[in-house]
């Protein structure tokens, strides 16, 4: 015929008044929580019914995941932290050596997840989940940071990582046409015109910031800058196209190397000058 709800006081106490006469099913129900039993047939003939009680119970669920490298790699001691639909930090723990982290209680709810550690960027940056069940394999890929300087003036220079963001408007954080490459074709048939300017909204192959590649920058004062990014592996080779005239190289590795150790193959029509 219908039905009818209250919510319990202070003391967990609830009372329906003035039902009809019949066989009513009364069932509790909190996000969060679990109730045995999950609910009671009542008869109502002729006086009213009392202690029909439910023990609640918090429901609680794992969350789990793995930090690595894009070549699988663990990353320990990694704070992963748990926020609410509000912005609130609801628990925080460490990766281990394997990588891998676990949550063993969480509530049901909305929840975003990240993840820090100094020297460290995270894709994705952030995960947001509805937990409503045990959940595994929320993993995120760390990628390393590394810190590049600029002197006040021209600087020409590379990056020995794949940046997540590749434009060098965002590498190098300076104003449009401070970046510049040259292009040996362009050299051939436009010689004035031989230097690629960077651009916002323009990213041309050749304006794109990856190991071995160098640039000229041109920035108002020194500073430091975090680039996040990929380095090339370092079981596998670097390899760089050339075009016949100067081409602007840099060193593709995220350590000092000596000029004296380029060499070039024999046979091959290039010269080194630096």
């Amino acid at each position: 015929a219908g039905s009818w709800s209250t919510t319990t006081d202070a003391q967990g106490r609830y009372s329906l008044l003035d039902l009809p006469a019949g066989t009513h099913t009364v069932v509790p129900v909190l996000r969060g929580y679990a109730f045995t039993p999950s609910s009671i047939d009542v008869k109502l003939v002729d006086k009213d019914v009392a202690n029909q009680n439910f023990t609640a119970s918090p429901i609680r669920y794992a969350l789990s995941g793995r930090v690595s490298t894009a070549q699988n790699e663990p990353v320990a001691q990694a704070t992963v932290t748990v926020y609410d639909e509000d912005g609130v930090k609801v628990a925080s723990t460490q990766t281990t050596d394997p990588g891998t982290y676990r949550f063993a209680a969480l509530a049901p709810g909305r929840y975003t997840v990240r993840v820090t550690k100094a020297g460290w960027a995270f894709q994705p940056t952030e995960t947001a989940l509805d937990l409503s069940a045990d959940t595994s394999g929320v993993d995120f890929e760390a990628v390393p940071v590394v810190e590049i300087t600029l002197a006040q003036g021209y600087n020409f220079i590379g990056v020995p990582t794949v940046p997540l963001d590749q434009h060098p408007l965002a590498v190098f954080q300076v104003a449009e046409r401070r970046v510049a490459r040259w292009d040996p074709d362009l050299a051939r048939t436009q010689p004035d015109n031989a230097y690629v300017l960077a651009q916002t909204g323009q990213l041309p192959e050749i304006l794109k910031v990856k190991p071995g590649v160098g640039f000229w920058v041109r920035a108002d004062s020194d500073r430091r800058l975090q680039v996040a990014g990929r380095p090339p592996s370092s079981a596998a080779s670097v390899e760089m196209l050339l075009g016949r005239g100067w081409n602007m190289l840099a060193n593709p590795f995220g350590a000092p190397m000596r000029w004296s150790v380029l060499g070039i193959t024999a046979g091959m029509p290039m010269r080194s000058l630096g």
